[in-house]
Parts: C-alpha cells; sequence; structure tokens
C-alpha cells in the first residue's frame, strides 16, 4: 500500500515524539518503530484507517505458544474489564498474547504517545508472569 499524505506526516511526528521522549528508536522491516522500555520491546505502529484519517497502534508481546483454552480467554476477557487504557488481544495464527493501546493519530501528542508506551509496557510487565504461570507458553522479555 502507497502511503498517502497523512501518513507520512504521522510517521514524522512519531519520529520527532520518541526522539524527544525516548531519545531515538529502532525500526522493524516493516517500517515499524520499536522502543526499548525496561525489559518490554513496544512496536509503535502508524497505520492509515479511513480516507485520510490515521491510527497508531501501541503494541506488545507478553506470550508465546501458551494453549489458546476457553480458560485463558476468559481470563484475557476478564482483565480487559479491569483495564482502563489499551487491552488484550490474541494472535491465533502466531498462538501470540498482545497487549496493546490504539491512539487516534490526527490528535496524537508527544505526552500522549509517550505515556501510551510506559502504559503497555507496564501492563505487560505486570502480566507476563501471571499470564506464563497459569496458562504455560514462553514469557517474552
Amino acid at each position: 500500500m502507497v502511503e498517502n499524505e497523512a501518513l507520512r506526516t504521522l510517521r514524522n511526528t512519531i519520529e520527532n515524539y520518541l526522539n524527544e521522549s525516548f531519545g531515538g528508536f529502532m525500526k522493524d522491516q516493516k517500517n515499524n518503530y520499536i522502543i526499548q522500555a525496561g525489559r518490554t520491546m513496544v512496536l509503535i505502529m502508524p497505520l492509515q484507517w479511513v480516507e485520510d484519517q490515521t491510527v497508531v497502534k501501541v503494541v506488545t508481546v507478553i506470550n508465546l505458544g501458551a494453549p489458546i483454552t476457553a480458560e485463558l480467554t476468559h481470563f484475557l476477557v476478564a482483565e480487559n474489564m479491569k483495564i482502563l487504557f489499551g487491552k488484550f488481544s490474541l494472535d491465533v495464527n502466531n498462538q501470540a498474547i498482545i497487549y496493546e493501546e490504539n491512539l487516534f493519530g490526527d490528535y496524537l501528542s508527544r505526552k500522549e504517545l509517550e505515556v501510551a508506551v510506559k502504559t503497555v509496557a507496564v501492563t505487560a510487565e505486570h502480566y507476563k508472569s501471571t499470564i506464563g504461570e497459569k496458562f504455560g507458553g514462553k514469557v517474552i522479555g
């Protein structure tokens, strides 16, 4: 997909904010941004949404390989109800438990991105061992 002007502008904004807030960033093969926040790798994904609007997904993988059972899915849904920001999700194809927060790209502020990255990292750290101990799989980070 060819990037439109809104997405190019968002990328420039994200790069400036990540430099200001975290002193830099890495990029993956898909041109997403990576921040190491403590022991957690946080992925920042700028995306085209509808028309000229954009979204920023702030994501981390918590666990790989845990069997996807009714007990696990019930746990994640129940925890989603307790969490104020962000959500758990499952990447069934890769057997991955993910924690993510989504932001409107068109209205993104530096502080909002910084807090989202930190929130995703802190929440992931809080749940990594609990999920690993209860459901198995490989804890990431």
